[in-house]
């Protein structure tokens, strides 16, 4: 049986403490932990990726005054092909936002301290 040759050895490298730190970071920043609205709330992943804002549902008339009604962005009742496709591109900005942070932090070795 023949050596393997160095690019079908495993990865040995040792994380070391800034892979450490990394992963402790990276568990505290998705796993909701830091959702506050104090000033500890920017190193959590929701917190960060926020809430799309509303829009105008609905107009009426009370008392001679014009009343808005708001609702979210997708609109309200039913469920059909716009209101997927607007669920999907909502989807969009969370999904790059964490894989932006995941290359963050396998960059610094958390995902070499997890193995």
């Amino acid at each position: 049986m023949t050596n393997p040759t160095p690019a079908q050895q495993p990865h040995a490298e040792a994380p070391g403490i800034s892979g450490y730190i990394s992963l402790l970071f990276a568990v505290i920043f998705f796993s909701g932990v830091a959702a506050t609205a104090n000033w500890w709330g920017i190193f959590d992943f929701t917190t960060l990726n926020g809430a799309f804002g509303k829009v105008v549902g609905s107009v009426a008339e009370k008392n001679g005054e014009i009343a808005a009604a708001m609702t979210n962005f997708r609109g309200k009742g039913g469920s059909g092909a716009i209101d997927g496709f607007m669920f999907a591109l909502s989807l969009v900005p969370t999904i790059m936002f964490a894989m932006a942070m995941i290359t963050i932090f396998e960059h610094y070795g958390a995902l070499r301290a997890a193995r």
